[in-house]
């Protein structure tokens, strides 16, 4: 909420400053320079891009995240017969049942190995309004459309889960209409992946606002620049660019 503007604002001033740019060059060199600084900013843009492509490797490895961390979830609730697959303290998965349609249920159940759990329910969205139903594997009967586990502490090796009232079928089986929507990594992955994307952008927009701030172009300054370049051209009318 706080980077994003920054950017936004960063990439704008670097467009719009452009041909007060060429004027102040063309007050110093004597050349109309539109077209090199137009290169150079295109280059510079697709470097960015280029570089950003090779760097997204880097940085999913630098924070250690885990790629596979989605398919290990959905593996828990497909139906087939897996090895019990390690899971890390601090991940979540979250789950809606057939069609979208809220479900009611009263037990979690697991297949392998769980150190400890949290287990959340929402009625809202697959990202909000969650409320705890604590780390009992049996509950009160909970009616909702969106189902969380989060693994709290220890690693786990996980099989199967299953969501079931009455000791009926496993709501969020694949099987059964159930998907896994999203799956979330440690909140110290998270971390790390968020400081390593936003970092840079913080530096380089600091960096523009110090130079907007260093080189002010200001409208007084731009007036100026523009009196003596139309001085310029009225002296020496063949320096003046050529407007059709």
């Amino acid at each position: 909420m706080i980077v994003a503007p920054l950017l936004i604002i960063s990439g704008t001033i670097a467009g719009a400053i452009l041909p007060d740019i060429c004027d102040v060059d063309e007050l110093q060199s004597g050349q109309r320079r539109e077209g090199l600084f137009t290169a150079v900013m295109a280059f510079v843009s697709k470097l960015e891009i280029s570089l950003a492509v090779v760097l997204v490797g880097y940085i999913v490895t630098w924070s250690h995240i885990d790629t596979t961390i989605g398919h290990r979830w959905e593996a828990t609730i497909d139906g087939k017969e897996h090895v019990a697959t390690a899971f890390t303290a601090g991940e979540s998965a979250v789950f809606r049942f057939k069609d979208g349609q809220p479900a009611t249920f009263d037990r979690f159940e697991v297949r392998g190995e769980v150190k400890e759990v949290e287990l959340f329910v929402s009625n809202e969205s697959p990202t909000t309004g969650f409320r705890s139903l604590g780390g009992d594997f049996q509950f009160a009967p909970v009616t909702a459309k969106y189902f969380k586990v989060k693994l709290v502490a220890g690693d786990s090796h996980l099989q199967e889960i299953r969501l079931t009232a009455d000791d009926g079928p496993n709501l969020i089986a694949a099987a059964n209409g159930g998907k896994m929507l999203a799956a979330t990594p440690p909140a110290p992955v998270q971390k790390r992946l968020f400081r390593l994307v936003m970092i840079p952008g913080i530096i380089f927009s600091f960096l523009t606002m110090l130079m907007t701030i260093l080189f002010p172009l200001t409208e007084a300054k731009m007036k100026d620049v523009r009196r003596q370049l139309d001085e310029r051209h009225h002296v020496h009318p063949e320096t003046a660019p050529d407007i059709e």
